[in-house]
């Protein structure tokens, strides 16, 4: 054989054998990478977890685990970020100033960072498979930010009761769970930051009243010397619009958690079960019909949110009160258009003279109309589809009174699932 050619065969052979032993030798240093990557979050070390993450992301951006982690550090270190600043604010307040502008940067910051920890968390989810072990109660975190890890900080992701309400001992495991956190958790976790988002684009969206604290609290005291209006004028339509948009995408996510934990059919150490699994730290029952019921709430959040149900004011004022408060008076009428709220935003104008002359104890009915019907304009109509939202509120609160179900509990789950 011409000399050349083995020459030139030994050469290929020689490159294909070095490519192959690198590739071996990267892919075992990008999973030992891992590995060290989830120990260090594991035992609080977030600052190498987030290192490790965002180096591990350079070579592949949609490592799933490598943006899971690093989601969870950039959402710790913004809302440690966020609580230190709104106590600065609260400061301020209390010293007789209002830094609004510092407000307002406070919270687009966050929203910023909230909104780079979606897009970590919509890599993640792109991995069907995607899991990771952790114990929330053993994480040493200051989370009251008070500048020590105190006892406070240590019982915030306890089980302090069992499903009977029974108090955990200190020393029993079951007070600090691992949890297997899967696929359906990053959509449940996708839904959490959208609807989180989705509330502070409402609060950057408009102004607030060029008032002092104490301006504000005389003009609510209604004392005589006080601001008769309180205006909070809107900034810009489009945030609003944007608020709108995250609130749908927290419910179709919220939607999508809940098909894919009726879809499991492992059963291990769950964060949130479906009514099969059993293996789940979390002390709260779980049922075909809380499913369904959370089914039915995204569905009627959805059409509020869309302007296709409204909120009755009378169901919304009935809910809290006692039935003899509104004995031998009229129900006021009409509804809360919440999707044309979100659609044509405006100006909120308080003008608490004239809303006291509305006011008639006599005739309260009447008097929440005018009341509604002036700060909400054409968004409070007499005439719209009843949304069955505050019904379904209603109905538990039925079954809590007949026994059936302790209604904290069931109130718990539902926040908890949406």
């Amino acid at each position: 054989m011409n000399r050349y050619i083995v020459f030139i065969l030994t050469i290929i052979l020689i490159t294909i054998g070095m490519q192959t032993t690198s590739s071996s030798f990267s892919q075992s240093s990008q999973e030992e990478k891992m590995k060290e990557m989830v120990i260090a979050f594991q035992n609080s070390n977030f600052k190498k977890a987030e290192y490790l993450a965002h180096d591990l992301l350079i070579s592949n951006r949609y490592n799933s685990k490598a943006n899971l982690i690093a989601a969870l550090c950039l959402y710790k270190k913004s809302m440690h970020n966020l609580f230190e600043d709104f106590r600065t604010i609260s400061r301020g307040i209390v010293n007789g100033g209002f830094n609004r502008r510092f407000l307002r940067w406070t919270m687009t910051d966050n929203e910023k960072k909230l909104d780079e920890v979606e897009l970590y968390l919509s890599r993640s989810a792109m991995d069907k498979n995607i899991s990771l072990e952790l114990n929330l109660a053993e994480l040493r975190v200051d989370w009251n930010r008070n500048g020590r890890i105190d006892e406070r900080d240590m019982l915030l992701f306890q089980i302090e009761k069992d499903a009977n309400g029974r108090t955990i001992p200190e020393n029993d495991p079951r007070r600090k769970p691992t949890f297997r956190f899967d696929h359906g958790d990053i959509y449940w976790a996708r839904a959490f930051v959208a609807f989180q988002r989705s509330f502070i684009n409402l609060l950057i969206a408009y102004d607030y009243p060029k008032m002092s604290l104490n301006e504000i609290e005389r003009a609510l005291g209604r004392r005589k010397d006080a601001p008769t209006v309180l205006t909070f004028k809107l900034r810009d339509k489009n945030i609003v619009h944007k608020a709108k948009q995250l609130i749908l995408d927290g419910l179709s996510y919220a939607d999508k958690s809940r098909e894919l934990y009726l879809e499991e059919t492992d059963d291990d150490r769950e964060w949130l079960p479906n009514p099969r699994q059993k293996n789940h730290p979390m002390p709260l029952p779980v049922d075909e019909q809380l499913y369904e019921t959370w089914k039915v709430i995204i569905r009627d959040l959805q059409n509020l949110v869309n302007g296709k149900e409204g909120l009755s004011l009378a169901e919304l004022l009935t809910l809290g009160y006692k039935k003899k408060w509104w004995e031998g008076k009229k129900l006021p009428g009409g509804y809360i258009n919440i999707g044309k709220l979100l659609n044509e935003p405006a100006d909120i104008v308080l003008d608490l003279k004239e809303i006291d002359k509305l006011l008639d104890e006599k005739n309260p009915g009447e008097s929440f109309e005018k009341v509604f019907k002036l700060v909400l304009g054409d968004k409070f109509t007499m005439e719209m589809k009843k949304s069955p939202i505050i019904s379904q509120f209603r109905r538990m609160k039925q079954e809590v009174e007949g026994g059936k179900e302790s209604f904290e509990r069931k109130l718990r789950y539902l926040f908890w699932l949406n």
